[in-house]
């Protein structure tokens, strides 16, 4: 019986002509995901390898680590592409800290693009709760996980005594 083991390849979207990563165990369709980014992608094996326990192909490690290398070449510093994105990032906390002033009681959980985010405390809570890991985002500590995770982590998010908002991303906003 062959090991199962995460895979990440590059697949064809079949939402448009853009090329996605495609993160699964061992090409089965049950937890499949597609992402835009390999750091999306890298992000997302991650999370699957501690939820499955399952080991990541070490190529595809070397794959993801390779095209993420490449990208940054590509980009270089302060590119129109990070520039739009610390934009929405700006926009989402915007949102954020406008919100949290109406109801600081409440966790918010901002779903953008595959993943759900949380911001500032409400993503040390997220992290302490659920074991995902902080990373930052400009200034600000974030929290993720894949939106396809939210049945598994939102019952443990109300469970800790947290009242949860879920909140899209007002892109306008920036």
């Amino acid at each position: 019986m062959e090991e199962r083991m995460i895979i990440v390849s590059q697949v064809k979207s079949n939402r448009s002509d853009y090329q996605v990563w495609q993160v699964s165990i061992n090409n089965e369709q049950s937890g499949m995901q597609h992402c835009k980014s390999p750091l999306k992608a890298l992000r997302y094996a991650f999370i699957l390898k501690k939820q499955t326990g399952v080991k990541i192909a070490q190529d595809s490690l070397e794959y993801l680590k390779s095209e993420i290398s490449r990208q940054k070449e590509l980009q270089g510093n302060n590119t129109e592409a990070e520039h739009i994105e610390l934009e929405e990032i700006s926009a989402s906390v915007r949102q954020f800290n406008k919100l949290k002033k109406k109801h600081p009681d409440a966790l918010f959980l901002f779903r953008e693009d595959d993943f759900y985010t949380a911001y500032s405390q409400d993503a040390e809570d997220v992290s302490e709760i659920l074991g995902v890991v902080i990373t930052k985002k400009g200034r600000r500590n974030t929290a993720s996980f894949p939106h396809s995770a939210l049945d598994t982590y939102l019952p443990k998010l109300v469970r800790a005594g947290k009242r949860i908002a879920i909140c899209d991303s007002d892109k306008e906003a920036a």
